[in-house]
């Protein structure tokens, strides 16, 4: 389906076809992200429930989310370090597993936005991956 006009946004098969939409593929996998008030930089809820800092710098740590639930409940953990002013904005993104096993950003913005600047490699997170 590629038309989303004219469906209830409140359904699943919305969620999904919005979501395919955006690049997902119908995707029910979330993470969510937010820039860090300090500095700015991007960061994800953290799959490490127990560390000292529950925002990381890099997607494949990340916590991910399965189905809207989850997604529900993480998101509402993030709207509670914005009242701390940890971090501003926080959203779920859509994210699947590659063949490896490592976290992908499922749109292109978002994959831009996990590796930094993109006009040189020299700068940000795909200069750090060597």
């Amino acid at each position: 389906m590629s038309e989303t006009k004219g469906l209830d946004r409140t359904t699943d098969e919305a969620a999904l076809a919005i979501s395919a939409a955006r690049g997902g593929r119908g995707t029910a996998l979330k993470v969510v992200t937010a820039n860090r008030l300090g500095d700015g930089v991007v960061v994800y809820l953290a799959a490490d429930e127990a560390a000292d800092d529950p925002w990381v710098e890099r997607l494949e740590q990340a916590r991910v989310a399965n189905g809207k639930q989850e997604s529900e409940a993480l998101l509402a953990l993030a709207e509670e370090h914005v009242r701390a002013c940890r971090v501003v904005t926080p959203y779920l993104i859509d994210v699947s597993t590659g063949e490896d096993g490592v976290l992908m950003a499922a749109s292109c913005r978002e994959l831009m936005r996990a590796l930094g600047p993109s006009v040189r490699l020299d700068l940000g997170k795909q200069a750090e991956q060597g």
